[in-house]
């Protein structure tokens, strides 16, 4: 049989670049050691340089970020004291409450945020 020992390895075509980058993204080694680095950094850990002040519109039931990572937020902005203002709506508002396609939708809350928005606006960029 062609199989065994000594028989030479069929040689392999070079894949081309975007397959190579999916295979090199799927290796174990190359996760731990370069994707894990290339991270966005954790929004908390960039409170001390914020530079403008913020807006957050939040819902009671989101998970990412939860009312816990909101309030650790807060706390956060604070102690550097940055200016920020931060509402959060009451169950069962979650995540995506402005977007109109979404069953998350909740309309009450859009419209009370974009005036939310529109007044944060008003004193911040005249």
């Amino acid at each position: 049989s062609s199989r065994g020992h000594g028989a030479a390895a069929p040689q392999q075509q070079k894949q081309p670049p975007q397959q190579q980058l999916l295979w090199s993204l799927q290796s174990r080694e190359l996760w731990r050691s370069r994707a894990c680095q290339a991270r966005p950094r954790p929004v908390i850990s960039m409170a001390a340089d914020l530079a403008c002040p913020m807006l957050g519109l939040f819902g009671a039931t989101d998970r990412n970020p939860n009312p816990e990572h909101v309030q650790r937020m807060d706390e956060e902005l604070t102690k550097h004291g940055k200016a920020h203002e931060f509402h959060s709506y009451a169950e069962p508002v979650g995540h995506g409450f402005f977007a109109t396609d979404r069953p998350s939708y909740d309309q009450a809350s859009a419209v009370d945020g974009w005036s939310r928005i529109f007044a944060f606006y008003e004193e911040h960029l005249r």
